[in-house]
């Protein structure tokens, strides 16, 4: 597969901030050993879960690994919304010998412990928090120079917690506590108390949390104390990074990492979203961007000088009409990282051969379902996108094509299917409780090329009308569209939960008792221009 680095610009300065992960990048958490940096985020109800990336210079990050790469690791149910359950914000860290990751598989088995000497390699068995000691979301580890090794989380209401955040000691190597529940912190004022980051740095311990809850109130938040269990003292100018009401094409700012750089520098990464239109609606889900970090002479942390954060360039700006920004030939026996599955679905829908194919095979009727699917898709990571595959081969019985998809109540879909020695194409809308198809015959093709692009118009205000337009190309060239939805339908404003678009193919079945597959040959992404695209 063609790739493009995540980010090629020059150094982060003290004036901007860089976009370092597009498209659905959430709950960023950061770990340095020695010159190299793991960024790990979360993944949600995909398949498989927690990308890691690695960097030397926080400006280029190259894809390492999922660490939940099996399904022992992630167990994940069939009928689980995708958007609201599964792997809730992790924490990356690293004590000298190991690197231990801890995060939250929400609703499917609570908070777990993974860990890895080479952070390539394969991860752990997941080791699960014993029951006195469960609950709450967001769990993060303090390794203390005695050799205890702190566990924050938030509060849990079932076990008589304390709003806000609750700590104790713990055993890594088994996920026993070791002393009790302990009351942390209420936070600094504000609702949503989550993402608590406890470290050391010089005569102070300092308590990092995300407040405000995820969408337009969200916020980090600072306080410390002279010792890691308290009391804290609040920044004096908290929130330290809140884009609440700021004028910034990054909205939604919180749920940060602070870290020192090789250099001495320090860093802030962060979720965000780029929004669009009015009300503003995101639809490439929640990313990770990094700003620069001083500190005040009275022990503070000041994040990009106390002001807003802006791009340092707009995104996608140098890229030309038709760039390709990466394509898939599907010439591994493995799929590529950029490609995810739903739930439980893992590995058993798909098949990949080297002679540049893949094959999908249908486990359900259609999207709607709460169950299996047989659709693998890659993040919407721009807002100028157009994506094309070839569907090769239907067996019978089998419908298959191209979505754009968020969750079982909304997305839209193109899907090709034969019968009787003919074609049709079949465009489904499904918003919430309402779903509407429209069906169009097809002369028969050896092979079906699909398409799906974002068209954007300056006709609205802040490109507030935007379109997943539809299309197949005919025998004779001619790209003719079927179906078109207007996006902000599909983002995370209407539809809710924590996640972003994904798009990709996808294979049905008309009997449930019968098998049926499809085979898809390549997948490209190129960028657009931002208006007029059809």
């Amino acid at each position: 597969m063609n790739q493009k680095l995540i980010n090629q610009n020059s150094r982060p300065s003290d004036a901007d901030t860089r976009l370092v992960l597009s498209g659905m990048h959430p709950d960023p958490t950061v770990c340095r050993v020695g010159d190299h940096y793991y960024l790990a985020t979360s993944s949600f109800g995909f398949f498989p879960g927690i990308p890691l990336y690695v960097s030397e210079d926080l400006i280029n990050w190259r894809f390492l690994r999922h660490i939940l790469s099996r399904p022992e690791q992630l167990p994940l149910a069939a009928d689980q919304p995708v958007i609201g359950r599964g792997i809730f914000a992790p924490t990356l860290r690293h004590d000298g010998e190991r690197f231990y990751l801890v995060t939250t598989n929400f609703l499917q088995g609570g908070n777990f412990i993974v860990s890895a000497t080479d952070p390539a390699g394969e991860w752990s068995a997941p080791v699960w928090i014993e029951d006195a000691y469960q609950g709450g979301i967001d769990p993060s580890i303090t390794f203390l120079d005695d050799g205890r090794v702190l566990y924050q989380v938030t509060w849990d209401e079932s076990r008589g917690d304390q709003l806000g955040i609750t700590q104790f000691e713990i055993d890594l190597a088994t996920g026993k506590g070791l002393s009790p529940r302990q009351h942390l912190s209420e936070g600094c004022g504000w609702k949503a108390v989550e993402g608590p980051h406890l470290f050391n740095k010089g005569q102070y311990w300092y308590l990092l949390l995300a407040e405000g809850g995820t969408e337009a109130g969200h916020r980090v938040t600072i306080s410390r104390s002279e010792t890691p269990w308290g009391p804290w003292t609040s920044c004096p100018h908290n929130p330290i990074l809140c884009h609440s009401g700021i004028q910034s094409p990054i909205q939604n700012t919180g749920h940060a990492d602070l870290f020192e750089g090789k250099d001495g520098q320090w860093w802030i990464v962060f979720l965000g979203v780029r929004p669009l239109g009015h009300p503003p609606v995101h639809i490439t889900g929640r990313e990770t961007f990094i700003a620069s970090v001083e500190w005040s002479d009275e022990g503070w942390p000041i994040v990009n000088n106390g002001k807003p954060i802006t791009l340092a360039a707009e995104t996608d700006a140098d890229l030309k009409d038709g760039s390709t920004l990466w394509s898939d030939e599907f010439s591994s026996d493995e799929l590529h990282h950029r490609w995810v599955t739903l739930n439980a679905a893992y590995r058993s829908i798909y098949s990949t051969c080297g002679d540049g194919k893949l094959t999908l095979h249908a486990k359900s009727a259609s999207l709607s379902e709460k169950t299996i699917h047989a659709f693998v898709g890659t993040r919407l990571d721009g807002h100028n996108r157009c994506y094309e595959t070839r569907l090769s081969r239907l067996a019978p019985g089998a419908k298959a094509g191209i979505a754009v998809f968020m969750e079982t109540f909304g997305y839209y879909s193109l899907g090709i299917q034969e019968e009787d020695g003919a074609a049709r194409a079949t465009f489904t809308r499904r918003v919430l409780d309402m779903e509407t198809t429209q069906t169009v015959p097809l002369e028969k093709q050896d092979e079906y090329p699909l398409r799906v692009a974002l068209n954007r118009s300056s006709m609205f205000w802040s490109y507030s009308y935007a379109e997943f337009v539809f299309s197949i190309e005919t025998q004779e060239g001619v790209w003719t569209e079927i179906g078109r939805g207007t996006s902000r339908l599909l983002g995370s404003e209407v539809i809710g939960g924590f996640t972003g678009l994904l798009v990709g193919m996808y294979c049905l079945r008309n009997d449930p008792q019968a098998s049926a597959s499809a085979d898809f040959r390549c997948f490209t992404a190129t960028s657009l221009e931002k208006e007029g695209v059809s």
